[in-house]
């Protein structure tokens, strides 16, 4: 089939693809051969993807459940977005069907969602979808993450303190402070007994 629009990024559309391109008249400004996904960055400063179907009407916007969602969706597809990096930049997608909020929330409500529990991946380094996602605790999420760039110590609970290494544990309630050690696996020995010998959930360094 033809190509009718060609983006600056590279993206193409055919007749059946318009919907991915904005609706503005070619102009000075070119916006008629802009994707949705650069024009959402450009102009608006966030995308949340090209809308799969026709607009839902369900009088959600605002539940906690219905900002869970957009978050989801935001850093995974919004390069604008400051988790961006951690997610889409990653190459983290949002499945197709959970692009409709009716069908992630019917998922949800089917798979444990309750208002104190938030949206976890089960192997971080696949996608948001039904087969990889459950509804967790903070606690039991913040086990499952990677570490963050800015971890120079390349353990969990271990921080930095001039040349000193600190250990903390955090468990439901509070942070506990283990205590300051010149190496950081001497701090992460400490830290990863704690765990053991108070039988705590939190995930082991070694």
């Amino acid at each position: 089939m033809e190509i009718l629009r060609k983006c600056k990024c590279g993206k193409t559309a055919t007749e059946n693809e318009l919907n991915l391109f904005t609706k503005d008249k070619a102009s000075k400004y070119g916006r008629a051969n802009m994707c949705k996904e650069c024009h959402g960055v450009k102009y608006k400063g966030k995308y949340k993807g090209p809308r799969i179907g026709p607009r839902e009407i369900h009088g959600e916007t605002g539940t906690r459940i219905h900002r869970i969602w957009t978050k989801m969706r935001t850093r995974c597809m919004n390069s604008k977005g400051d988790k961006y990096e951690y997610y889409g930049g990653k190459g983290i997608k949002v499945c197709d069907e959970w692009n409709n909020y009716s069908n992630f929330k019917k998922w949800s409500l089917a798979n444990g969602y309750e208002e104190h529990l938030t949206i976890d991946r089960k192997d971080s380094n696949k996608n948001y979808e039904p087969t990889n996602c459950r509804w967790v605790t903070s606690l039991e999420q913040a086990n499952n993450k990677g570490l963050f760039k800015n971890n120079i110590s390349g353990f969990r609970g271990i921080t930095s303190s001039g040349k000193k290494w600190i250990a903390k544990i955090k468990t439901k309630d509070k942070e506990i402070y283990l205590g300051t050690f010149d190496f950081p696996w001497t701090a992460s020995l400490v830290r990863d007994s704690y765990i053991t010998i108070n039988n705590l959930p939190n995930k082991l360094n070694f």
